[in-house]
């Protein structure tokens, strides 16, 4: 430690002292205005996201008041719409179980929408509109697949790769005709009950 045999040495260092003490409480003002700043940064930015998500929440609240009569979804999970005429029944219970071990709701028809739909039957267009579908909604079915997941239809197509069918009563005369000229083919028949499949000869009929 220096010491000072003059007054005029205790004086510098008296002012040297104030200096640094001087400079000490300028580095706290700038710290403190600085920290502040940052602070009331910090909660404009809260109060923001708060606003964002009080719109979001009142305009969701709009729609379902357009759409649902005030009736809103109380889970966040994704939603599915089992279409069919089975829906509840064990004949279902496999796609009900898949869903849900995947983390889906089922879809109240009368509260929000839905995320996936899947349909026991073609879809389209009486239960959707593909033109009206949102680009986060998936169906089981594509547009004209019918076609080809339908046994009828797909019997009916005028394919060399499809084999010739016929739709009876309905077609009968075509029917007996054919028979005639292929006496030796073998025929699958079929209800539309889905029940009595059988491989037959007409041979003899």
């Amino acid at each position: 430690m220096h010491y000072c045999a003059s007054f005029a040495c205790w004086i510098k260092n008296i002012t040297r002292r104030m200096r640094l003490s001087s400079n000490r409480i300028q580095y706290l003002i700038v710290a403190s205005l600085l920290s502040g700043f940052y602070l009331v940064l910090h909660q404009m930015l809260e109060i923001k996201d708060l606003q964002k998500k009080e719109i979001e929440l009142i305009n969701k609240q709009k729609m379902c008041d357009f759409t649902h009569n005030g009736k809103c979804p109380t889970s966040s999970n994704p939603t599915y719409w089992l279409a069919a005429k089975s829906a509840d029944t064990e004949h279902m219970q496999h796609v009900r179980n898949i869903f849900k071990a995947v983390g889906y709701d089922r879809w109240d028809e009368k509260v929000g929408t839905w995320d996936v739909l899947w349909s026991y039957d073609y879809p389209f267009p009486s239960k959707v509109n593909p033109s009206n579908l949102r680009s986060t909604q998936l169906v089981n079915h594509f547009p004209g697949s019918g076609y080809l997941t339908s046994k009828v239809y797909l019997a009916k197509s005028i394919s060399r790769y499809i084999p010739t069918a016929f739709t009876l009563p309905k077609d009968k005369e075509k029917f007996q005709q054919f028979v005639v000229n292929n006496p030796d083919k073998l025929w699958v028949q079929k209800s539309n009950q889905h029940r009595g499949i059988a491989i037959k000869s007409m041979e003899g009929e």
